[in-house]
């Protein structure tokens, strides 16, 4: 097994405490200061904040280093819409899914359902669930391209999985999508997946 490049183990851990607000808008970033509390050299450091910046996740200061972006309205807007836009796609480009693929969308559903006050599971069981949708979808470009996006949503998402009811209803609607899945085929579960996250975007605008 092929040990996670330094600079995706670096960049995970930063973007798990800008999702969790460990880093707070507006916080100073340095990659020295990141170098030496890790005892790793400049340069993956340097590769996972550019990274980083190019998710609008940071900003760069050039020579006076990074700051944590704030969290605005404009990127739920002009991400969401992408999201779902590139999901749908991918469902639509799908095999149809089997019967073993659908039990295991359920099976982890019903763990969101039961993950009580744990934010942090609910967005791993919730990313799982979406990825899981579109695992036979085999353009892994835009697969990739997804899983960027979901990067720079993430920590909005973070409030999101905080509210027991929005939790609910996202459950609800997997649940559903699932069944419009089951009984008439995935062509007729995209207007569902695309209203799941407009609901999601409209709620996250309110809170904003």
């Amino acid at each position: 097994i092929r040990p996670e490049p330094l600079r995706q183990v670096i960049y995970e851990r930063l973007l798990q405490q800008i999702v969790t607000g460990e880093l707070t808008p507006g916080a100073p970033i340095r990659d020295t200061e990141i170098s030496g509390k890790m005892g790793v050299s400049r340069t993956p450091v340097r590769e996972a904040l550019l990274r980083l910046t190019r998710q609008g996740l940071l900003e760069n200061l050039h020579h006076r280093g990074f700051v944590v972006s704030e969290m605005t309205a404009q990127v739920v807007r002009e991400t969401y819409p992408m999201v779902w836009a590139l999901e749908c796609m991918a469902l639509r480009e799908s095999p149809q899914l089997n019967r073993t693929t659908l039990s295991r969308l359920n099976r982890i559903n019903k763990s969101l359902e039961h993950s009580r006050d744990q934010v942090e599971k609910r967005i791993a069981l919730d990313e799982q669930w979406h990825e899981i949708l579109l695992s036979q979808y085999e353009n892994h470009r835009l697969k990739n391209t997804i899983s960027e996006l979901k990067a720079v949503v993430r920590r909005y998402e973070f409030g999101y999985m905080r509210d027991t009811e929005l939790v609910s209803h996202s459950v609800t609607d997997h649940a559903h999508l699932l069944n419009i899945i089951e009984e008439k085929g995935k062509q007729t579960a995209l207007t569902c997946l695309k209203e799941h996250w407009r609901y999601s975007m409209e709620h996250l605008l309110k809170r904003i």
